[in-house]
């Protein structure tokens, strides 16, 4: 009787599982990248957007609210064209396209000077992310075997959630020692990492061969 499709053949002394994990995470390099950048989507919204509408524009709560407004209407509308998006460039193509977008929009942010420019760069990003977000997880879903999701995308949280702590305090001592400028700098730095992981040719994945038990 034949084992299952996660009984595989590793290396001498490496688990299967972990060999089975290290393959899906070398063939989606570029999905491991945009998943990290959920991280960073998350300190652009907490860490450093208080401060741009506090200090660039000078609209306090009321422009941190329009600017998480921008983002959100961007993030909303970019479910209705992701599918077609997707589907006519590619979903690679797509997360690198989003991560530009991404590191350009964060790049004008903090020198646009005007409260309506900035609501709209973040309706843009929010746009980008959503598109983004979205070609990651159908490429995940096309790409990782089912039994090995699970082991994926946690690999992919642990190593976000460490990427969004390093970036939460290294993007807060930089705009508040520095400039906001230069966090922002940071931010745009990172997504232009994801775009070129994104834009990386990805390797075929090392077929594995299932183990065959006679009863």
């Amino acid at each position: 009787m034949a084992n299952g499709p996660s009984e595989l053949i590793a290396a001498p002394g490496v688990e299967p599982g972990a060999c089975d994990v290290a393959q899906a995470l070398k063939a989606n390099a570029a999905a491991a990248s945009s998943a990290a950048d959920d991280r960073n989507t998350g300190v652009t919204g907490v860490v450093v957007t208080p401060s741009l509408s506090e200090r660039i524009f000078h609209a306090g709560a009321e422009g941190y609210g329009w600017l998480n407004a921008g983002w959100g209407t961007g993030a909303f509308l970019s479910a209705l064209y992701a599918p077609q998006v997707i589907a006519f460039v590619g979903g690679r193509r797509s997360m690198a396209f989003s991560m530009a977008l991404l590191a350009v929009c964060a790049v004008c942010a903090p020198v646009s000077h005007w409260l309506v420019a900035g609501i709209l760069i973040y309706g843009a990003m929010g746009s980008a992310r959503g598109v983004g977000g979205i070609a990651m997880n159908t490429s995940l879903m096309e790409m990782v075997p089912p039994h090995l999701m699970g082991r994926v995308q946690n690999t992919f949280y642990f190593f976000g959630t460490f990427l969004q702590l390093v970036l939460a305090l290294a993007v807060g001592a930089v705009a508040h020692n520095v400039s906001l400028v230069a966090a922002f700098a940071i931010l745009a730095c990172v997504y232009g990492f994801a775009f070129v992981a994104a834009r990386w040719p990805a390797g075929a994945a090392a077929p594995v061969e299932a183990v065959g038990i006679a009863e």
